[in-house]
């Protein structure tokens, strides 16, 4: 496929550090990048994306070695790790979603948010956290999360109910924005908000908001009941 948009992640770091030095083998030379966007222009037998196609995926750090990467005008990947890109989402956008989204996926389905509970999501405004709020959002959850004075506009785009200060004792603000515990009531059957669909980091084709990349697994199919990321953001009115 030809790559049209990539990103930055830490792990990127990492290995150009050398980090991973003793953990994997690495095949030289190196090509850094995980995430990408692009359009296929060659498909192997058996292959259900056809030539032309947009998609996005990413490409694993050690798969088993490290080596292989996006940073490339064109790439081999296997189709495990590749969707097609949903009409809508821009290359910027598609091009660094993948790691952070399939990361903050995998972290909320953790936890199984359900409607009404509070959650505390720190690092809200990096490129994991801002995709784990709009989750937490849509699963119908009160969205907690310190962050700076300039940042609030920022969170509450993203759906944060309540923004506490980050540099002071955010476990007290808590207390005082949820005092007691938030759970749907055993008589009601509350219903879950209606919400925009989760918003890519501000991004570019060549610069983005790191974030982590702690997960192996491929982009997530589309049979996932998570809408796909647009630049649509949800909006919150509650004030702690």
């Amino acid at each position: 496929m030809r790559v049209q948009a990539s990103s930055v992640n830490p792990v990127d770091n990492a290995i150009a550090a050398g980090m991973l030095k003793g953990m994997f083998e690495h095949d030289f030379p190196v090509v850094l990048g995980r995430d990408f966007a692009g359009v296929v222009e060659q498909a192997g037998p058996g292959a259900t994306l056809a030539v032309g196609a947009d998609v996005f995926g990413f490409v694993l750090h050690a798969d088993p070695s490290v080596g292989r990467g996006a940073w490339a005008e064109r790439i081999t990947v296997a189709e495990a790790g590749v969707a097609s890109r949903p009409s809508g989402v821009d290359l910027a956008a598609a091009g660094t979603t993948p790691l952070a989204g399939v990361t903050a996926l995998s972290a909320v389905d953790a936890v199984s948010l359900k409607t009404g509970e509070s959650v505390l999501i720190v690092g809200a405004t990096g490129g994991v956290g801002s995709f784990a709020v709009q989750m937490a959002v849509l699963a119908g959850a009160k969205v907690i999360a310190p962050g700076l004075p300039e940042d609030e506009e920022y969170l509450r785009g993203l759906g944060v109910a309540a923004v506490v200060a980050r540099d002071g004792d955010v476990a007290a603000a808590c207390g005082r924005c949820e005092p007691t515990a938030s759970t749907p009531s055993s008589t009601s059957s509350p219903t879950r908000p209606t919400r925009s669909r989760p918003t890519a980091p501000h991004s570019s084709p060549t610069d983005a908001r790191a974030h982590p990349s702690a997960r192996s697994s491929p982009v997530p199919a589309a049979s996932r009941s998570w809408p796909s990321p647009t630049r649509w953001r949800s909006t919150g009115s509650a004030r702690c």
